[in-house]
């Protein structure tokens, strides 16, 4: 069985949205919201709709997580220059003709 945070985990890695899993388990969104902040239980069939739905099994839920943990630890982690950034270094950076015209 699912815990809250092990739902927003697969929920994130799957790409669906609340309203997304709201439909899936036949609840309200408010109801996804209510269970991902800890202020309602997560029951067992609201995880078994999940689980079924998205043919889940315990080592693909336990091999999805440690994969969660391991990409939001290097996006924590490791910086990344953006794209803008590049462009501007790369734009800044002296040409080899440069070399030439002094």
């Amino acid at each position: 069985m699912l815990d809250r945070k092990s739902l927003f985990k697969i929920r994130k890695l799957y790409r669906l949205t609340q309203e997304d899993v709201a439909k899936i388990t036949h609840t309200s969104l408010a109801t996804v919201s209510r269970i991902e902040s800890g202020e309602q239980e997560l029951s067992e069939g609201f995880s078994e709709c999940i689980l079924e739905e998205l043919k889940l099994t315990e080592t693909t839920i336990k091999s999805l997580l440690e994969f969660y943990d391991k990409t939001e630890k290097a996006k924590r982690g490791a910086w990344v220059p953006s794209d803008d950034l590049i462009t501007v270094t790369a734009r800044n950076k002296p040409s080899k003709a440069d070399k030439y015209t002094h």
